[in-house]
Formats: C-alpha cells, structure tokens, sequence
C-alpha cells in the first residue's frame, strides 16, 4: 500500500486491515530506527461506539492470548491495558476522548526508547504464548 501521508519521521496509512476492521497506521521513526507502530479505530457516522468497544474488547482478549494478561488501568472513561515484552511495550488504549469514542492500539520500542531495563530482558530466551494473526 502506498501511505497517505508522509513526513521525514512518520508513514500514515488509512484503511489498513486488523482483525476483519479497516483502521488507521501509523509508523514513527527514530533516524533510520522504527520507534513505534500505532493503530487506531474511532467512531464516525459508519462506526458507533458499540463498534469501538468491540473491537477493544476482541484485541484485547487476542493480545492476553498472545502475551497473558496485561496491566488493566482505568481513569474515568479512558481504560488502558499494557503488556511488556522483552523489546516492546505494548499498549491498548480505549476511551472517549475529544470527539468520540476511539481505540488506540501501540507497540513501543522499548530498546529504542531507551529503557535501562530492556537490555538485560533481551538476554534471556522469550516467545509470547501463542502467535496470534495480525498482531
């Protein structure tokens, strides 16, 4: 797919499959280094808020299977959920926010980013728990 927007640190693609959804992408780069991946999912007149729940709801039973039950945080109507991997932060976030309802799904990177702990973590031998399609 060609991006429909690009920057000198950042690819935006639209309409990019993730569990039978068509979502935004979002690719950020640190120099010559991928630094982040971030989907997102917001309602529109064709997309309700039940439709962004749902999909919060089904990526983030997908990612527990993936990686095991990630750290819930909930402050108002924003619910976040995070796993950690030995290179990755990964974030799923869903909450109503300036105009409407949306999903945010990142995967961080945690070596790029400069956490002191990733680099001990990498020295160990890591698989997530299932592989899951698409994510």
């Amino acid at each position: 797919m060609k991006p429909t927007s690009t920057r000198k640190d950042k690819l935006i693609y639209a309409r990019v499959p993730l569990v039978d959804r068509n979502v935004g992408l979002d690719y950020e780069f640190n120099g010559d280094s991928l630094l982040s991946v971030s989907y997102y999912y917001y309602t529109t007149p064709a997309i309700t808020q039940a439709d962004v729940t749902a999909a919060s709801s089904e990526l983030e039973a997908l990612l527990n299977e993936k990686y095991g039950r990630g750290k819930v945080t909930q402050v108002g109507e924003l619910r976040t959920v995070n796993w950690l991997t030995p290179r990755t932060q990964i974030r799923l976030a869903l909450g109503n926010v300036d105009r409407g309802w949306s999903l945010e799904l990142v995967y961080l990177c945690r070596v790029c980013s400069g956490d002191p702990n990733s680099a001990v973590l990498t020295k160990s031998t890591w698989k997530p728990y299932k592989d899951i399609k698409d994510l």
